[in-house]
């Protein structure tokens, strides 16, 4: 039997039999004495609660001062003097004066802005608005003294240049003051970034104006436009506009490419469609210079009937093939825009001009009504006053050569000086002004317009006159 257990008990002291007895009674029962392997395994418990709440303490510490961090930045960009520094330092890179509207981050590594406005007193560009910009950038530029925007889109772009930079202006270049970049690390967008690229800049509407001859303006209108500007350097690509104002009353725009750099623009490739099927590709510099622009660009028209390049009320006098030679576009600061080039023509055909009509009736021959060249070359200038062919050359061998210069005004005023030899039957008459090579020479002028030419060989050879009927 166990001990005696009874606190009432008044038995004050234990043989060591009854102590063994009672601890072995104690084990046996279940009593609540615990062993050192349990109590490490509780101790190790309550350190992995409280490891894990330490942990989530941290995580919420970290991420409330992340909010925190995110909401006093978004505050500090939305600001007025993150929007006026901005402003100040894109016209610093930039060498013109810019306004934005306020700036607002769209997400975590993004802006955007309505509007962004361009102006300046003496750079080329003379003034500029893009709408509805967005820019999504990369997180290094979030924690370093610099931009680098992954992707700029807009919905319309406008910019419109000047022909000459205001005298006393040293350069017509842009003005950029580049800073160097800092390294190091710091804590949010900077208001004023040493470096901005654009890796990938999109525009919906790109419209491009710049001034022409007298009060008219050219412009390029709608293109949709891409690029990137990384290093001071603009490369751009568009296509879908059309060009109006210039040399040509309405051109579509394929597709330009060019890159520009400190007032030297270089077109990679440009083409335009002039006609149905006609495309003119243009590539060269232009250097933006104190006095104005200038360059001399490489101009290459594919082999195409004459029909396609002329106006209509030339297309039923004039016939064949145009095979384009060397063609040039130059700019000159002060002075029209200039097209200019030599080409020749296969199978020229002639008609339906006055003087021919008065030659066959004078000769009785239908060998005047139209004349057929088989060689022809001329050199022809084109500005937005007038077209010039000059350098005129056509000829049939043996029977026919046509020399001399025309003129058709922007109104439709045309004028010229031609020689046209004959092999006629008639000999000495008053009309000629000699013999060249066995065939009779003859000089006429072009008065009229195009649409009611008129010529001299109408008033040298008048229609013979009708016997009268016999009675």
């Amino acid at each position: 039997m166990p001990p005696d257990t009874d606190p009432a008990s008044d038995k004050s002291s234990y043989s060591v039999q009854e102590i063994m007895d009672r601890l072995k009674h104690e084990g046996g029962s279940g009593g609540s004495r615990r062993r050192r392997s349990v109590q490490q395994k509780v101790v190790t418990k309550k350190r992995r609660q409280f490891g894990l709440i330490f942990i989530f303490l941290a995580v919420f510490l970290v991420l409330g001062a992340i909010v925190v961090f995110q909401m006093l930045n978004r505050a500090r960009i939305e600001g007025e003097m993150f929007r006026q520094a901005v402003s100040q330092q894109l016209g610093s890179l930039l060498g013109v004066e810019v306004d934005c509207d306020r700036l607002r981050p769209d997400g975590l590594y993004s802006l955007s802005s309505p509007n962004l406005r361009l102006k300046s007193s003496a750079n080329v560009l003379k003034e500029g608005l893009a709408k509805n910009l967005a820019a999504s950038m990369t997180s290094t530029s979030f924690w370093r003294d610099e931009w680098d925007i992954l992707t700029l889109s807009m919905d319309e772009a406008s910019l419109t240049f000047r022909p000459l930079v205001p005298q006393g202006s040293s350069t017509g270049r842009a003005a950029s003051v580049p800073l160097a970049a800092k390294d190091g690390f710091r804590m949010g967008l900077s208001s004023a970034p040493a470096v901005v690229t654009i890796q990938n800049l999109q525009c919906a509407n790109l419209n491009l104006a710049w001034p022409g001859s007298g009060e008219k303006t050219n412009r390029i209108q709608g293109l949709t436009a891409s690029g990137s500007f990384t290093e001071q350097t603009f490369k751009v690509q568009a296509s879908g506009g059309r060009w109006t104002g210039g040399i040509w009353p309405d051109v579509p725009v394929e597709t330009i490419s060019f890159t520009y750099r400190d007032g030297h623009a270089e077109i990679e490739n440009a083409r335009f469609r002039t006609g149905e099927k006609t495309r003119i590709r243009v590539s060269g510099p232009i250097d933006f210079t104190p006095a104005g622009p200038q360059g001399e660009l490489d101009v290459k028209i594919d082999p195409v009937p004459l029909t396609d390049l002329m106006s209509p009320v030339w297309q039923r006098r004039l016939h064949g093939k145009y095979s384009p030679g060397t063609a040039r576009y130059t700019i000159t600061p002060g002075a029209l825009d200039e097209f200019s080039g030599d080409f020749t023509m296969d199978g020229l055909v002639l008609e339906k001009m006055p003087g021919l009509a008065a030659l066959s009736k004078f000769f009785k021959s239908q060998l005047y009504e139209k004349l057929e060249f088989r060689q022809f070359s001329a050199h022809f200038k084109r500005t937005n006053e007038s077209l010039i062919v000059d350098k005129i050359k056509a000829m049939r061998h043996g029977e026919c050569i046509l020399t001399g210069a025309i003129e058709i005004k922007r109104d439709g005023a045309l004028s010229g000086t031609l020689r046209l030899a004959l092999n006629t039957i008639e000999t000495g008459l008053p009309q000629f002004s000699g013999e060249e090579d066995g065939l009779d020479l003859i000089d006429f002028t072009l008065s009229g317009t195009e649409t009611d030419p008129q010529d001299s060989l109408s008033e040298k050879f008048p229609a013979p006159a009708t016997p009268p009927e016999a009675k």
